[in-house]
């Protein structure tokens, strides 16, 4: 049974994994050797991405189709699974928001997002309580307006990886 102290701890993290595909903690890293800045021309247009954690016993996966416009403006479609021994909830994410490159970091601000339940099992109470935590995480980082950055550790024409500020384990891999 999943007690409330977990619920958060999922909560928690599931909302950590899911800005890691959209962004993370602003940060400055130290830069090892000068790497060339990403440019937004290399970043516009859609992608699938996928983001995986391991909390505890539970497997939290976001797959995502992200669409980056040129005017800063994104777009994204995004399932969450969390996987558990005997169990799988599927929350569906919908969001909007602005995005821009700084140097070799893609920086995010989540506008508006809408989360609904993605499987059975996702919309039964203990189901809910996990999604409308999510959802209340998601509306308080959109009310505070906060930008937030990744790395960006691999960008070619087809495909990018973005590290996690917040959590260096966290790497959201994108493909066109």
């Amino acid at each position: 049974m999943v007690t409330h102290l977990r619920i958060l701890s999922l909560i928690l993290a599931l909302s950590a994994l899911h800005a890691t595909t959209c962004a993370s903690v602003d940060a400055k890293p130290a830069s090892k050797a000068a790497e060339p800045p990403a440019k937004v021309e290399q970043l516009v247009g859609v992608w699938q991405c996928v983001a995986t954690q391991m909390l505890a016993n539970v497997q939290m996966r976001f797959e995502t189709k992200q669409e980056y416009s040129r005017d800063g403006s994104s777009i994204s479609q995004s399932v969450a699974i969390l996987s558990g021994s005997s169990a799988e909830f599927r929350y569906n994410i919908g969001g909007t928001g602005t995005w821009k490159v700084r140097g070799r970091d893609l920086c995010e601000t989540i506008g508006r997002s809408k989360v609904t339940a993605g499987n059975q099992l996702a919309a039964t109470p203990k189901g809910q309580q996990v999604m409308f935590a999510l959802q209340a995480s998601l509306d308080d980082v959109s009310q505070k307006g906060t930008s937030s950055c990744g790395r960006l550790i691999k960008l070619e024409p087809m495909a990018f990886a973005q590290q996690s500020q917040a959590d260096k384990s966290i790497i959201t891999n994108c493909t066109r």
